[in-house]
């Protein structure tokens, strides 16, 4: 009879100790102290993911610690959340706005970018479409926002005018892909015969979703 209590004991015990523990939160603006809806709450060592409701909240299952949640989101300094403790907590995430300048290593690009296109237009921001410069332009003279198509010799090969949109960055998925991103969703970007087009629009949150793997990878 002891030796099938102690068994039961065991197993309840083993059982307990399976279940995997919660983590909730809320995900705020470092400055406004507003909540910030779809932030990628992601964690590689247990390779599990969340994104943040409306509220800023969210919740995520971990079978195994340590591990770090990796917090992203467009416009936001990513965050990288340790994790120790078996005995889960409610988490309060600050995000800090982080400004649209691009990478050092694009300096260089972005000022040649300057120097071969007109003046009178503003570069914005540059990706590069199966290695060709594209380009998000405003005329100075003129309200508005372009894409712009180079070739090899850094000439003009096509414009698109974006119309009833507030572009804020162009990006590349590292899953490929060159995405506009607006302030009412995520835009498709492909070069058709020298023209940009917008081939498809998506919610933020889609996005999110979509460069998940990405922010994954990073942290391997």
């Amino acid at each position: 009879m002891k030796t099938i209590a102690t068994f039961l004991l065991c197993w309840l015990s083993a059982a307990g100790a399976a279940q995997p523990l919660v983590w909730q939160g809320v995900i705020t603006h470092a400055q406004t102290k507003q909540p910030i809806e779809h932030v990628n709450i992601y964690a590689p060592q247990n390779d599990v993911g969340a994104v943040s409701d409306v509220t800023g909240r969210f919740s995520i299952s971990l079978e195994k610690l340590p591990d770090t949640l990796v917090i992203s989101c467009i416009g936001f300094a990513t965050v990288k959340w340790p994790l120790r403790s078996t005995s889960a907590a409610f988490l309060t995430i600050a995000l800090e706005p982080q400004s649209g300048l691009l990478p050092e290593v694009s300096v260089s690009a972005l000022k040649k970018a300057a120097i071969i296109y007109p003046p009178e237009y503003s570069v914005v921001d540059y990706e590069l479409y199966e290695g060709l410069p594209l380009l998000l332009v405003c005329k100075n003279s003129l309200s508005g926002y372009w894409l712009v198509a180079l070739d090899e010799q850094d000439q003009v090969r096509g414009e698109l005018k974006l119309k009833r949109l507030q572009p804020e960055a162009l990006a590349k998925s590292c899953l490929g892909g060159v995405y506009l991103l607006s302030d009412n969703g995520a835009h498709v970007i492909k070069v058709v015969n020298g023209m940009p087009v917008m081939a498809e629009s998506i919610s933020l949150l889609q996005y999110n979703q979509l460069v998940l793997p990405c922010v994954a990878a990073n942290t391997q």
